[in-house]
């Protein structure tokens, strides 16, 4: 969704360029089980395990790595202990049933984080 969205909205030059150009400048590591083709800057696939997709960049620069999206990802991070500050986005509705981020424990999950 990213990548059909900013691009454009780069090279328009409005009041959101400067957004754009820093997601375009960012290096988006993309998760996805089907094989991709980038047309974005800077875009590429985690090829093989998840986590060791995702340690790698982490122990490269060491800097924050932001992440949207699938929450079976935001699951395997968390149980490993990769994630180490969360912002969640709550709407203002509650449904009772549906995906949950985490089991029904009120414990955080373990890790070093």
């Amino acid at each position: 969704m990213f990548a059909d969205a900013w691009p454009g909205r780069e090279t328009a030059g409005g009041e959101d360029a400067p957004m754009a150009k820093a997601l375009g400048d960012a290096r988006t590591i993309v998760v996805s089980r089907s094989a991709l083709t980038f047309t974005w800057r800077n875009s590429e696939q985690v090829q093989g395990d998840l986590l060791e997709g995702v340690t790698a960049p982490k122990q490269e620069n060491g800097g924050p790595i932001g992440r949207s999206g699938s929450i079976s990802v935001v699951r395997a991070l968390l149980a490993a202990g990769l994630i180490d500050e969360l912002h969640l986005c709550i709407p203002p509705i509650a449904v009772g049933q549906g995906l949950r981020l985490v089991g029904a424990s009120t414990e955080p999950p373990s890790g070093d984080s």
